[in-house]
């Protein structure tokens, strides 16, 4: 074989081995890649359900995720991808692997060319070299079968785990490819708001309160951030713990003067959606004023009487002395804040339930009841006293709200005695003859008159 046949084999052959070197090294450096990419979002997830991580830390997370995957592409897969070494590098390859010498000589001498005065030794070189030339170079893959070992072994664990427990592998690469969604894994407690109606009176404190689903009752830890809404903003945001009840509620009871309520309750692993709460005035008394007229047979020796019973919940509320039984009570009250209907079976339902008259504990009659034709806030009770009267008003106000306390006045009475009469003299029974005249002294005692 001539000098310049030698060399094209040569070169032919060192660039057919430096392809399959450049196929084996991005082979094994794109398996390394697979392999690090399955195990580190097996440990992403993992790590994620352990410590329930919050999602500002879930985006740092899937950033130095994807910078090291960066990094990793500029510093190993791009180098790899350029990897052309000249073919005198890969002839001094082939030379330490077979122990032999001359073919990066002839790689050198066949890839310049040689001048006329040297051609001959040249040619000499070369086909030297070319005869040391391997027919096929061998390329070590002990690498590339690490690296697919790597590679399998990583890819069957993740599959392993995606099957054995699917809804785990799926919430978790959701919560790790968008940590801002909103995902949450099961949680190992939980509670459940129970706030009961949306509205709920306003002033008076509010019981934010929680019951009790999953996890150690006697362990959780349950928090209820809320803000109130004053004057149409809300205002900042407060976190209290909340204290485990003797019914096994979770309670906590927080001012509720605003127009609105937000609150949320949270465990270590888990948090309920917002609640929203209407705060409304609640229906209450304004005023009272009750007038008191005797019975007919006590007009003249029993005067008329006049009181301000206030709102019905304090000891105004209370008729004191007591009346005396069968005075003709006539409450006026002025309300507010409470829904009247406007039909008249309607209304008729509304005073039956809204004022109610107890004698002595029990149910009586229902008193004579009216409205201020000009003002449905002003209303007149009125009924004859006997016993110990209680007359109970229950207004209900904008969805369904009724008063914080109860609102009540009371109207005792007592009974007029029957008259009574003593014989004074004589103080014992004496004989006396037929024609005697006898001197008896009597005395008549009566409440009135």
């Amino acid at each position: 074989m001539t000098g310049p046949a030698a060399g094209t084999a040569l070169l032919d052959r060192l660039r057919d081995a430096r392809r399959r070197l450049r196929r084996t090294l991005l082979a094994e450096r794109g398996l390394r890649a697979v392999a690090a990419t399955a195990i580190a979002l097996v440990a992403a997830v993992a790590v994620d359900r352990v410590l329930r991580l919050p999602s500002g830390i879930r985006a740092a997370e899937l950033a130095a995720l994807v910078l090291g995957a960066g990094a990793w592409f500029v510093l190993r897969a791009v180098p790899a991808w350029r990897f052309r070494p000249p073919l005198v590098e890969v002839a001094l390859r082939v030379e330490r692997a077979r122990g032999s010498r001359g073919i990066a000589i002839a790689a050198d001498l066949a890839a310049s060319g040689a001048r006329d005065a040297s051609r001959e030794l040249a040619d000499e070189a070369i086909r030297a070299g070319a005869s040391a030339m391997p027919g096929a170079v061998r390329v070590d893959r002990g690498e590339l079968v690490r690296a697919a070992t790597w590679a399998g072994a990583s890819l069957a664990l993740a599959l392993a785990l995606a099957l054995a427990v699917p809804e785990t592998a799926a919430i978790g690469r959701r919560r790790l490819v968008n940590p801002f969604a909103g995902v949450q894994w099961p949680a190992r407690t939980m509670v459940e708001a129970d706030m009961g109606t949306g509205v709920r009176p306003r002033g008076p404190a509010l019981a934010l309160r929680a019951r009790h689903v999953r996890g150690d009752q006697a362990a959780m830890r349950v928090e209820a951030e809320y803000r109130v809404m004053r004057d149409g903003s809300y205002g900042q945001r407060r976190r209290v713990v909340l204290p485990v009840q003797p019914d096994g509620a979770f309670e906590r009871l927080v001012e509720a003067d605003g127009e609105r309520l937000e609150v949320v309750f949270l465990t270590e692993d888990m948090e309920t959606p917002v609640v929203e709460v209407r705060l409304v005035p609640p229906p209450a008394v304004r005023s009272v004023r009750l007038e008191l007229s005797p019975p007919a047979y006590a007009a003249g020796s029993v005067d008329r009487r006049t009181a301000d019973l206030g709102n019905g919940s304090d000891r105004r509320s209370i008729v004191s002395p007591p009346v005396l039984s069968g005075s003709e009570a006539n409450l006026e009250l002025t309300m507010e804040g409470a829904v009247v209907p406007t039909g008249d079976d309607a209304r008729a339902d509304w005073r039956r339930s809204t004022f109610v008259l107890l004698r002595d504990g029990v149910a009586a009659d229902q008193p004579r009841i009216e409205v201020d034709p000009a003002d449905s806030m002003r209303w007149t009770v009125a009924w004859r006293v006997g016993g110990r009267d209680v007359l109970e008003v229950r207004p209900v106000g904008e969805g369904g709200v009724g008063p914080p306390e109860r609102i009540a006045f009371e109207v005792p009475s007592i009974e007029d005695s029957a008259p009574s009469v003593a014989i004074v003299e004589p103080v014992a029974a004496e004989a006396v003859p037929p024609d005697a005249a006898p001197v008896v002294s009597a005395e008549s005692r009566a409440d009135l008159g």
